[in-house]
């Protein structure tokens, strides 16, 4: 079990790592299109999103945040405490959310269902609250180091050994 934690792990950090290249690859786009248009912004230079970089990159930063979600919570269901547990579930409930949302499976009004990289390029507050952010704290889960033997901190109340009750 400690190796299938191990490995798992190990993909936590690898979603980490691709969520971090589509992120890095975002920035570096919005850079471009700044230094190509004097008087922007570099928010401008994301929205002016240059196809197919910023799908792209939108397309790595769900994948890459998607894996690390997964993967820390099984890293959190199989090795974790109960606390971890919870965390790790209620982070995969925001994303599934987001998820569902995107795809259509969840009705709003008003709202039609677009493809999930289409949501998360045209609202990236959204995409950064419910998609990201829970990746990050499942990840931060399921990473943590854990306490070889937990302890209370509890400082003994007496200082000999308790006395046998008179019979």
């Amino acid at each position: 079990m400690d190796t299938f934690a191990r490995r798992t792990r190990l993909v936590v950090d690898l979603g980490l790592l691709v969520m971090l290249l589509g992120l890095g690859g975002l920035l570096l786009n919005a850079w471009v299109e700044y230094l190509r248009t004097p008087g922007t912004t570099l928010v401008d230079g994301y929205w002016r999103g240059r196809e197919p970089w910023t799908s792209l990159g939108v397309g790595t930063v769900i994948t890459g945040s998607a894996l690390a979600l997964l993967a820390a919570l099984l890293v959190a269901l199989v090795d974790g405490s109960w606390i971890r547990k919870i965390l790790a579930l209620v982070a995969v409930a925001a994303s599934a959310l987001w998820l569902l949302v995107a795809i259509g499976a969840v009705p709003l009004p008003r709202y039609q269902p677009v493809a999930p990289i289409t949501l998360a390029y045209s609202l990236p507050e959204d995409a950064a609250l419910l998609l990201v952010l829970p990746a990050l704290l499942a990840a931060a889960v399921a990473l943590a180091p854990r306490r070889a033997a937990p302890t209370s901190r509890m400082a003994p109340i007496h200082s000999q050994p308790p006395r046998p009750r008179d019979q």
